[in-house]
């Protein structure tokens, strides 16, 4: 009620034209021909350009400083406007952190496994939870070999479109499901369930979840011009390969691939590497809130950590029982957002944190 709101698509996304998303039912290759063909310079979209656009908005609207809230990507491309233009900013607030000297292709592997470790030690600290889903690991693994080997077909309704349609399932879809389920906070406690149900063959459960736990759609000429020239361009291939081996087995050979398509997809995405300075870690003592939340399985509570290594006057918070997106689902985080906004130098109150709940598993 006593702030200005600025929320910025930006170059490439949402509202902001030209859009570099991808039509459905098209290939990426034909997408990069498309945004090429149409006169598009990709590689005037990276982090460097995102955070050039943050600070000429924040002069075209004639403001001296700014408090500035990143998620998600957006945490790394605040970080990489607290380097470049440190005196656009009042304070800065990170949800989700993805710090710029993370190669998140190298990373992939290692997140993934960590996602699904913090769901299976969840479930097994519940006593209800462990009772009624007994050796949870065990039997997802088992399934997700049981599924590439023998695939499961099942009805689903689209929950945005309501119309029905048939999906055909295999235990890498079983990962990639689970993996994006983990995005929602509201379906953790019903995903030990649905991994008990699917291993029965009774799919009822699955079919009603299955279009909740999807991504949400983004902007993928935006994605792979950001990612193959910060990411992608700074591993190799043998680099990918040796990465997927802290996966238990039964992931491995399809995280690799995924991995191996991304790398395909950067080589003929063909831009330029970003300079190297954009891959080192953020110093800087503007005051900034870190928050992370326990079950996220894109960006874990260690990513947060670690930009905190170099922000010397940082306030890091983890949110138990909450994914990625931390504040939408408890009031806890947003009210130590607008205390750390009244005063960014003061450690805020983080008293709420202890009253918000383990998940409930069902």
């Amino acid at each position: 009620p006593d702030r200005d709101v600025i929320e910025v698509d930006q170059r490439g996304a949402g509202y902001s034209q030209p859009s570099l998303s991808c039509q459905a039912n098209e290939t990426l290759q034909a997408c990069h021909d498309r945004l090429v063909k149409e006169g598009i310079n990709l590689n005037a979209y990276t982090t460097l350009e995102n955070a050039a656009d943050v600070h000429d908005l924040i002069r075209a609207l004639g403001y001296q400083q700014v408090n500035l809230e990143g998620r998600s990507y957006g945490t790394r491309l605040a970080l990489t406007v607290m380097r470049l233009y440190p005196a656009d900013l009042r304070s800065v607030v990170l949800f989700s952190v993805d710090p710029p000297q993370v190669i998140d292709f190298d990373n992939t592997a290692a997140v993934t496994q960590h996602a699904f470790d913090v769901l299976f030690q969840g479930c097994m600290a519940d006593p209800h939870c462990n009772t009624a889903y007994p050796h949870l690991q065990t039997v997802f693994y088992r399934l997700v070999t049981d599924l590439n080997r023998k695939p499961i077909t099942f009805q689903t309704t689209n929950s945005q479109t309501g119309n029905h349609f048939p999906v055909r399932f295999t235990g890498n879809d079983l990962v990639n499901w689970l993996f994006s389920a983990l995005y929602q906070t509201n379906l953790i406690p019903q995903l030990p369930g649905v991994i008990f149900h699917i291993s029965r063959q009774d799919y009822t459960q699955l079919s009603l979840l299955y279009s909740q736990g999807l991504s949400d759609p983004v902007s993928l000429g935006l994605y792979y011009s950001v990612e193959c020239g910060e990411d992608m361009a700074y591993t190799t291939p043998q680099r990918l390969q040796a990465s997927v081996q802290v996966l238990a087995p039964e992931l491995r050979p399809g995280m690799l691939a995924s991995l191996q398509r991304a790398y395909r997809v950067c080589q003929f995405w063909s831009v330029k590497p970003v300079p190297v300075v954009q891959k080192e870690p953020v110093t800087s003592s503007i005051p900034t809130l870190i928050m992370e939340g326990e079950y996220d399985p894109v960006t874990p509570p260690s990513n947060g950590m670690l930009a905190a290594q170099t922000l010397s006057r940082s306030f890091f918070f983890l949110f138990p029982g909450v994914t990625h997106g931390v504040k939408t689902t408890n009031p806890c985080p947003g009210d130590i957002e607008h205390a750390f906004l009244d005063n960014p130098t003061v450690r805020p109150d983080a008293s709420c944190i202890s009253s918000m709940p383990e998940p409930i598993f069902r």
